[in-house]
């Protein structure tokens, strides 16, 4: 038969819808031969056990309402859309109160345009830099004989130069250097034969860039040429350098032509040594039209200088300076000690100038 409440298919001897729980008005009789007072009992008991699986089993088939959740997300939508609503409020309010900001823009975006336009126009300038016009090496009359400078128009619109330096020694070795100026002029010194060869070229700056001219036409000088007095013995001294012997490496191989007694006839000092501590200065004359051999003096960590007049040995080591007078009698040569320094805390003292040195192998000096 079928539960009158919730339409559920039950045996008919059932007293209640295992379902629902509904009890039947007229439930079927047992006919069974139990007594009817056993049957009551089990009856109700199985009514008690029905009612109680029916409240047990039937909670997970109610339906709760969906009421609440579809509050929930109405409330979100709005909440959202009310945010939306003001944040467009304010932001038309801000352009309605602060006109400026807007010209402010355009002022920027103006004023950008008128710079871009102007660096053009710089480089257009740039791109026109002239090509620095070099004049002649001069002597330096205001240093030693050694210092010359040259000099060149400034070059219009010019921020400064580069200055592209090649140098070459008397044994052939080269060297190169770029230096930067803002002074339209160069300057070069020293005390061994060398020959400078330079090129210079303007540069304008444009931001972190440079724009530069052509290089100029190259101007060369040479530093400390033998004179013809260095010259007169040329082949006597030639054979003295060659009669020295370089089997063994040498530290020291390097040679000075000084008047030593001011008779008009330059000695040969030559200064050779495998290191600091053996390092020697034999020097020679000229007698009768062939080399003589004055003697030695010690050449330990030192160079040949004068004041103008006499000729010296300028040492320097390890905080110890020490200048030596050479002197020279015409037939053999000493030294004394004319000063000496601590310069432990201090610098080296400026001493003179260095006389000019070639390279023992170097013949540039006598020839």
């Amino acid at each position: 038969m079928l539960c009158p409440n919730c339409g559920m298919e039950v045996e008919e001897q059932e007293q209640t819808c295992l379902l629902c729980g509904y009890l039947f008005e007229n439930p079927v009789v047992n006919t069974e031969s139990e007594p009817i007072l056993e049957n009551n009992l089990e009856t109700e008991s199985n009514s008690s056990t029905t009612m109680t699986t029916h409240m047990s089993t039937s909670t997970p088939f109610k339906r709760r309402s969906k009421l609440p959740i579809v509050i929930g997300i109405l409330a979100i939508l709005v909440a959202v859309l009310l945010v939306l609503v003001v944040m467009l409020l304010l932001k038309q309010e801000n352009t309605a109160t602060n006109p400026a900001k807007t010209v402010s823009i355009a002022t920027e975006t103006t004023t950008l345009t008128e710079e871009a336009a102007t660096t053009e126009e710089n480089i257009t300038e740039i791109d026109s830099l002239s090509m620095p016009i070099l004049g002649e090496f001069l002597l330096d009359e205001s240093a030693d004989s050694t210092t010359y400078y040259i000099e060149w128009e400034a070059v219009e619109g010019a921020d400064g130069y580069e200055i592209n330096v090649d140098t070459i020694d008397s044994c052939g070795e080269g060297d190169n250097s770029l230096s930067v100026t803002t002074e339209p002029k160069f300057t070069t010194s020293s005390n061994y034969l060398v020959t400078v060869t330079i090129e210079v070229r303007a540069y304008c700056k444009t931001g972190q860039e440079k724009k530069y001219s052509n290089w100029s036409e190259a101007q060369t000088i040479t530093l400390n040429e033998p004179s013809d007095e260095d010259t007169a013995y040329a082949d006597v001294y030639r054979d003295v350098l060659n009669s020295y012997s370089r089997e063994m490496t040498l530290a020291y191989d390097c040679y000075y032509l000084c008047d030593l007694n001011h008779d008009g006839i330059k000695e040969l000092l030559y200064q050779f040594g495998t290191c600091e501590a053996d390092c020697m200065i034999d020097v020679y004359t000229i007698e009768n039209g062939s080399e003589k051999f004055a003697g030695s003096i010690s050449g330990f960590s030192c160079w040949v200088v004068t004041d103008g007049v006499n000729y010296f040995t300028d040492m320097t080591h390890t905080g110890s300076q020490i200048i030596s007078k050479i002197i020279f009698d015409g037939d053999s040569v000493t030294t004394e000690t004319f000063a000496e320094y601590d310069c432990s805390t201090t610098d080296y003292h400026d001493f003179g100038e260095g006389v000019n040195c070639y390279n023992g192998t170097d013949y540039s000096g006598l020839a």
